[in-house]
């Protein structure tokens, strides 16, 4: 199988049909659904609709990163493809991915735009999670969104998975971590729409500002990759990098 497509799900069940729909209408058909429910609304039984491989939190699993995580032991794909409850895919991401990944490469991710009619939170995604991200992956910092990017799922068990530790942008540090491992590309084709609620109840530079502490602690308070996984080097050893 070549993609596991990964959903955490808490309580999401106004929204849980946007990305499985997306996957519904794919070009492309070599893949798995798995969809990681917590909360206690009746999101699980909305996803039971679409895929058999639903699967309920246990406690030990908190947070999207832990879900992300537990999701990814369960698939069976090559790659590894993550979207979130309130992502959908256009009917080419699956397809875009497959080609964007060669022999040598590790990781990728798309541009997130805004699913919403405002021109204003059109631009801002547009500017934010696209041309932002294609500048800063050229420079080989890489800021693959969770709700749009993909692994190798050797490599991405090996080195730990996401960070469950670190309260925010666990997605990007992850994304830097695994460049160690190999190649990374940014896929513009990979596109994604997502809902702009969060945006809509902290405001942009609430989030922003937000934004701007987690990636400050990435750089000072701590180098959370070398902190978290202290073993890294080992990991390595494992997969004969």
């Amino acid at each position: 199988m070549r993609f596991s497509v990964i959903i955490p799900a808490y309580n999401e069940e106004e929204w849980i049909r946007n990305p499985l729909e997306g996957l519904r209408n794919q070009t492309f058909d070599d893949f798995e659904i798995i969809v990681v429910v917590g909360g206690n609304d009746s999101t699980y039984d909305i996803a039971k609709e679409y895929t058999r491989k639903v699967y309920r939190e246990p406690p030990s699993v908190k947070g999207p990163a832990a879900a992300r995580n537990y999701g990814a032991k369960k698939a069976k794909g090559e790659i590894l493809a993550f979207l979130d409850a309130d992502t959908w895919p256009n009917p080419e991401w699956l397809e875009a991915y497959d080609v964007c990944f060669s022999k040598d490469v590790v990781g990728a991710g798309g541009p997130v735009y805004a699913d919403s009619n405002s021109l204003y939170y059109r631009f801002i995604y547009w500017l934010d999670q696209d041309l932002f991200y294609r500048v800063s992956s050229a420079l080989n910092f890489h800021q693959f969104s969770g709700n749009n990017c993909a692994y190798r799922r050797k490599e991405f068990l090996a080195i730990g998975g996401f960070n469950e530790k670190t309260s925010m942008l666990e997605d990007v540090e992850l994304a830097n971590r695994m460049k160690r491992l190999g190649k990374e590309v940014f896929c513009p084709r990979a596109w994604v729409k997502t809902s702009t609620r969060r945006f809509e109840e902290e405001g942009y530079w609430g989030v922003f500002f937000k934004n701007l502490k987690g990636y400050w602690g990435l750089w000072t308070k701590g180098r959370a990759e070398v902190e978290y996984f202290k073993d890294w080097r080992n990991r390595l050893r494992q997969l004969g990098k």
